[in-house]
């Protein structure tokens, strides 16, 4: 076993309250239960409270060079990630369980040769019940980017009425969304200038309906194809 995340003692005591089936605070355990990963790390006092007999002996045997009695932020050091959850306190190694900019969101990365069928039906099931989806790819004017777009909306993106905005960043032309209406009559594609967050930036992103933000580590064409890596991350909007 590795240890995985270290958490403060405030934390540590309701996460023991919860195992226990003792009386917790459910919002906080919640919270916790966010960022929780298997295997975290106490000082002292909780590890012994949290972990049964059998556990403890065998992290005490297997990591006798840890000095258990130490600070949290030493104990931190021994982690897989390197952080400790706290519910107050931002200045790492501390994560803010309640709003930090270090957030556990859902991804999956695809090698290079590997099929992409599970990322495309994942695609597929955020779309379905979409009205309005944001496309942000400032290289989606490139023929074999272009290509690969038309694609990808064509296998993942639901045959209804659907809004479907794009950057100025992306330099499409009337031609552009000719063909994309081509791909379904119900569909509509035209430029919205309210994203202006979404300007001069590197990763590619899709927006769905204002709530769901996917962000993409590469294009499309490395979504459509398997000749590159490929990375994609979903966390709600705030």
């Amino acid at each position: 076993m590795r240890f995985a995340i270290a958490i403060e003692n405030d934390l540590a005591q309701e996460l023991c309250h919860f195992k226990h089936k003792e009386s917790f605070d459910t919002r906080l355990i919640e919270q916790v239960l966010h960022y929780y990963k298997s295997y975290p790390i106490f000082t002292k006092e909780y590890l012994k409270r949290y972990y049964d007999k059998t556990t403890l002996s065998k992290i005490f045997a297997s990591y006798s060079a840890i000095a258990f009695d130490s600070s949290i932020e030493e104990l931190s050091k021994h982690t897989s990630y390197k952080i400790i959850l706290s519910k107050n306190k931002n200045d790492f190694p501390y994560v803010n369980i309640n709003q930090d900019r270090i957030e556990n969101n859902l991804s999956a990365t695809f090698s290079k040769q590997e099929n992409r069928l599970k990322a495309k039906e994942h695609f597929k099931a955020l779309f379905e019940q979409a009205k309005h989806i944001f496309i942000y790819d400032n290289y989606l004017y490139k023929p074999n980017v272009w290509k690969e777009f038309k694609n990808f909306i064509q296998e993942c993106f639901p045959k209804k009425e659907l809004n479907i905005f794009y950057s100025q960043d992306s330099k499409l032309e009337a031609q552009h969304c000719k063909e994309v209406k081509e791909l379904h009559s119900q569909y509509s594609f035209k430029i919205d200038r309210n994203y202006r967050a979404f300007e001069k930036l590197h990763d590619r992103y899709i927006i769905v309906d204002n709530q769901v933000q996917i962000i993409l580590t590469s294009g499309f064409e490395h979504l459509m194809r398997e000749d590159k890596d490929f990375t994609y991350t979903i966390r709600f909007v705030n």
